[in-house]
């Protein structure tokens, strides 16, 4: 008898952690949020060939992160309860922001750190010289235009 007890706990305990994967039985997904670009009216300046990097914004530690805030009161702060951002605010308003300016055309690129890379232009000396002295001319950084 008392083997049959422990072998009927036994699969209770194995299915009831599965119960939690039924509808209903595990905690509610949270809502996302997420902030949508400007639009922008490309009336402006023509395209130069000025890029711009964006970097990633600071923020209080309060908004650098993925729980929605609200102030339900001057000097009171709360997160709202069920609700989440999409990634790490500051991330979002980055790209955000990489994504407006890029679509107003008048930068040559826009791009975020650690988006491209760094492309070398190499410049041979005079043809009188060997060419051994071939000589870094300058660093370009290109990036990946969004």
């Amino acid at each position: 008898m008392k083997r049959r007890n422990l072998i009927v706990w036994a699969i209770a305990a194995m299915l009831l952690p599965g119960c939690a994967a039924l509808p209903g039985g595990g905690p509610a997904p949270l809502d996302t949020y997420d902030l949508t670009s400007a639009g922008v009216q490309a009336d402006g300046p023509r395209r130069s060939r000025t890029q711009i990097l964006i970097a990633e914004p600071t923020a209080l530690k309060v908004l650098d992160g993925e729980n929605v805030v609200i102030r339900p009161s001057a000097g009171t702060v709360e997160f709202l309860k069920g609700a989440q951002w999409a990634d790490r605010l500051p991330r979002i308003v980055q790209s955000r922001l990489a994504e407006t300016m890029q679509a107003s055309g008048r930068y040559g690129g826009v791009g975020k750190p650690g988006e491209g890379g760094w492309r070398s232009t190499i410049r041979s000396s005079p043809k009188s010289a060997p060419s051994k002295f071939a000589s870094m001319d300058r660093r370009v950084p290109t990036f990946a235009c969004m």
